[in-house]
């Protein structure tokens, strides 16, 4: 939420790396999808997929 967008892919990269196989993070993240748009002005919000693509892309 007070991150920069660009900085995201490698910090969920860098925390999938650091994990444990089969051990789980925890990510607080605003949500801004059109179910449920944020309203809040965060630098930052998930638009819907986002975070499994992202997600997807650091397991290569």
């Amino acid at each position: 939420m007070f991150l920069e967008a660009k900085t995201i892919p490698g910090l969920i990269a860098n925390m999938q790396r650091c994990t444990k196989p089969g051990g789980y993070n925890l990510i607080v993240a605003a949500m801004d999808t059109a179910d449920y748009p944020c309203t809040v002005g965060f630098p930052f919000a998930f638009k819907e997929g986002e975070y499994v693509d992202i997600t997807k892309a650091g397991r290569g």
